[in-house]
């Protein structure tokens, strides 16, 4: 047998049974496995072959599985897909707060010119010229010195998309101004691939005394979490829950997502999803039953929400555009601060909660345009406002992007107001603590409201709760529709 034909041969067989090979945890110690820590390990193992070889490991036929998150444990790596294949997956933790899926990939530190930024053409720079990037951009002047309440202010970060050298997205603000940006950048090889992680239900055992944190995602293009349920049982003890974390990625979905209960306390932070720098993100058909906010987030760029039953959108701070289509609010809001461009709302309902809610502990007030459009609002007292516009003190933030207050537009076009018996008035906007004369709010170019149905006898509508002075008289339309009562007062800017 001549030599060429012996190396295709062995080729094929490499092929067949390695490249291609079924990395099944049941073959890696999963079935002799006598306690949850040693079928920890068993996974553990399973996907570490599974990334040497290529592949994803197969989850067929395993149904339930418990596991217990060792004293020793590291992070299972997932290659960019898995399908779980229904996988019902209880972990118990008794060591250490702990990540028990990581999806990343390296970022690389780069010298890329300020000037060139804003621009989008990148093929000056050899690292970027070819092939698919992500570009990290962190700017190391803060965004906010100091978040009141806080001992802590914002950065704010932006994440493109490079197909050789040219930018597909731009950030949400510029870069370019020289002296008062600096912007610090990294670099990540990424690919057009979609990746699909999912079918999975996620059972934190009740008793823990640490929490596992499902999954986190760093690095990433195109990435798809989709049919994931996680059940966290009633527990005071934690805080700063984390269950599904997303950083410096780009084209995110959420497909199918439940997540009923997470570690979180009446004043402290606890989420169910987290992202940090992310352009384009879609949830479809995301809900849960949470004490905190669901979703929280910093540095998003273009947000679309369908389908989604949740409490709050959060974007704490920096970003721009979103849209929200067929979607329920139950309980809060949607907070922002430093947010550009515009919030959509489609056939969306507003229960025990209203629609926006600039964040007063930022100070970072830009302008932006809100649109509501056959929508649905059950004001109650405290959630009384289509816009809460946050406080209009005489603190300056010293950014110079940020060193102005300005309020949003306002554009209706259909609104039920079904008001909770308590209330005697609503308002478009409310503003709280106490006003500084001195205080003038820019932007707000107009108040435009069309198809209004106030339900309900004796009640007030206000363009705001208190006396404003303005740059420029805002433009303010407010029609209702045949059978709506609302009395409404206008003279609220000046």
């Amino acid at each position: 047998m001549s030599k060429s034909v012996l190396f295709n041969i062995v080729l094929f067989f490499f092929t067949t049974y390695t490249v291609g090979a079924t990395v099944r945890p049941q073959n890696y110690g999963l079935l002799k496995a006598k306690s949850g820590e040693e079928r920890y390990w068993a996974l553990y193992k399973a996907h570490n072959e599974a990334n040497r070889l290529g592949t994803t490991v197969d989850y067929s036929g395993i149904g339930s599985l418990s596991i217990e998150i060792p004293q020793n444990a590291k992070p299972i790596i997932i290659d960019e897909s898995q399908d779980f294949k229904g996988l019902k997956l209880t972990v118990k933790n008794n060591w250490k707060n702990h990540y028990l899926f990581v999806c990343s990939r390296t970022a690389k530190n780069i010298e890329v010119p300020q000037s060139i930024i804003d621009r989008g053409d990148f093929r000056s720079v050899p690292e970027l010229k070819y092939g698919v990037k992500l570009l990290l951009i962190k700017d190391a002047k803060p965004w906010v010195e100091h978040r009141k309440g806080h001992n802590y202010g914002a950065i704010r970060r932006d994440v493109l998309l490079l197909i050789n050298g040219i930018a597909q997205n731009k950030t949400i603000t510029p870069y370019g101004n020289q002296g008062v940006s600096l912007p610090e950048c990294r670099y990540v090889e990424a690919d057009l691939k979609p990746k699909k992680i999912g079918n999975l239900t996620f059972i934190r055992s009740d008793g823990s005394k640490y929490m596992t944190f499902l999954i986190s995602v760093a690095n990433i293009n195109n990435i798809e979490l989709y049919d994931i349920q996680c059940y966290t049982p009633e527990d005071d003890s934690k805080y700063g829950d984390n269950i599904i974390v997303v950083d410096c990625s780009a084209n995110v979905t959420y497909r199918n997502i439940t997540i009923e209960g997470m570690y979180t306390q009446d004043d402290k932070y606890g989420y169910g999803i987290s992202m940090n720098n992310v352009w384009n993100v879609k949830l479809y058909n995301v809900s849960g039953n949470v004490k905190q906010g669901i979703i929280c987030n910093s540095n998003i760029n273009k947000s679309f929400l369908k389908n989604c039953k949740i409490n709050r959108y959060d974007i704490h701070c920096y970003g721009r555009d979103a849209e929200m289509e067929d979607c329920t609010f139950k309980g809060m809001y949607f907070p922002v601060a430093s947010f550009y461009g515009k919030i959509v709302f489609r056939r969306c309902s507003f229960v025990n909660s209203q629609p926006v809610w600039i964040r007063a502990d930022y100070n970072a007030y830009v302008p932006f345009d809100i649109e509501i459009y056959d929508c649905f609002w059950y004001p109650v007292k405290g959630r009384d406002a289509l816009c809460y516009a946050g406080e209009l003190d005489n603190e300056v933030n010293g950014r110079l992007e940020l060193c102005k207050k300005y309020w949003p537009s306002i554009k209706v076009r259909g609104l039920n107001v079904y008001p909770s018996d308590k209330l005697n008035a609503i308002y478009v906007f409310r503003v709280g603590g106490d006003v500084d004369s001195e205080q003038t709010v820019g932007y707000l170019p107009f108040v435009d409201i069309e198809g209004l149905n106030v339900h309900g006898m004796g009640m007030d509508l206000s363009v705001c709760n208190k006396k404003i002075k303005t740059s420029q008289k805002p433009r303010i339309r407010i029609k209702q529709k045949r059978g709506s009562r609302a009395k409404v007062q206008t003279k609220s800017f000046s």
